[in-house]
């Protein structure tokens, strides 16, 4: 049981630190400019290792006929897509119509190949279903986007993969999803770890847009995938995310409402305002950790234990976290980074 996700560690610690290598040799670098939350050049790229481990570690699962073809369908082809154009993002800044036409498939693939019912709806193609489908297919979008606006500062956004891909597999494990689900969980989280290791605060190389992407989508796609065949619903996967679920979509409601253009990069997250208050990352990583392990997860352990109550849980934990959000300051003008 522990190979798989040994290998998914050492594939992704050794493959950052190549990535890294490659990434200072060709130039591959984030420069600070006056949205960066960094101050020095860093490469960046190093998402890569994670896309690669979480990949062939899949196919390892799939061999051992543990998972269905459809779940390693989504990781490699889905996954495999989403990471092709967030890498070349990286390199080249692609139009966002071409990134959005790319991320819209990977999420209408995802939810045409589950096999089951979408937020306990069943089978069929019926006007309902197909509505939910494409809600669902939004979903998984926002999801992977709202995960690239998320990663900004040092460590954050593979310390949140990997408490929820952890977390999701304890969850999947107590509700007695099944086990090969659990093993695509597990390594996604090793995989976080060993990326997590350089990347933790201060970072030596960034995770960018390939990895940030492919695990925005990924888990957008498996909480799908647990909603049709396991316990674990979709409510308890918004309740795992809603800390990065929370902040973005409050700063980019509170963005919308001041009639900015809340498509331009910017910094106005709550998390990065904590880390200019902190003058840190550390700390707001460290916050964002202990929030999840001591509030989150338990939060969702219930979601799991009361699933009649499970959307009102979710939805109080986004109002929650939203209104913190706002609190600290997101979507606030950068104007008013010296108030």
């Amino acid at each position: 049981m522990l190979v798989l996700p040994s290998i998914s560690f050492a594939i992704a610690w050794a493959g950052t630190a190549a990535m890294r290598r490659y990434a200072l040799g060709s130039g591959l670098m984030d420069v600070p400019n006056e949205r960066s939350s960094h101050s020095i050049p860093t490469p960046r790229g190093g998402g890569l290792a994670i896309v690669i481990a979480v990949c062939i570690s899949t196919c390892g699962v799939w061999l051992m006929d543990s998972v269905h073809t459809s779940i390693l369908a989504i990781v490699l082809i889905g996954g495999g897509f989403v990471a092709l154009v967030g890498y070349l993002d990286d390199r080249h800044e692609l139009p966002a119509r071409l990134r959005f036409a790319v991320h819209l498939a990977a999420a209408v693939l995802a939810v045409a190949l589950i096999d089951g019912g979408i937020l306990g709806l069943g089978h069929g193609l019926g006007p309902t279903r197909v509505s939910v489908g494409f809600l669902a297919a939004i979903g998984v979008v926002w999801m992977l986007n709202l995960y690239n606006f998320m990663d900004g500062i040092d460590g954050i956004a593979a310390a949140q993969s990997a408490f929820m891909a952890g977390a999701g597999a304890v969850l999947n494990v107590a509700g007695g999803g099944p086990d090969g689900l659990t093993m695509v969980l597990v390594i996604t989280a090793t995989a976080s770890c060993g990326f997590l290791i350089p990347n933790w605060p201060p970072a030596t190389i960034f995770m960018g847009d390939v990895g940030s992407g492919f695990l925005g989508f990924l888990f957008g796609a498996l909480a799908l995938v647990c909603d049709a065949q396991t316990p674990v619903s979709v409510w308890s996967w918004i309740i795992l995310g809603s800390l990065f679920i929370g902040d973005a979509t409050a700063t980019l409601l509170h963005r919308m409402a001041r009639h900015e253009r809340w498509y331009v990069a910017h910094r106005t997250h709550a998390y990065q305002w904590l880390a200019r208050r902190f003058g840190r990352h550390l700390p707001v990583t460290r916050l964002y950790i202990g929030t999840n392990v001591i509030v989150v997860f338990p939060v969702a352990y219930l979601s799991v234990q009361k699933p009649a109550i499970a959307p009102a849980i979710a939805v109080l934990c986004l109002l929650a976290v939203g209104g913190a959000s706002l609190l600290v300051g997101a979507g606030r003008p950068e104007s008013a980074l010296g108030d």
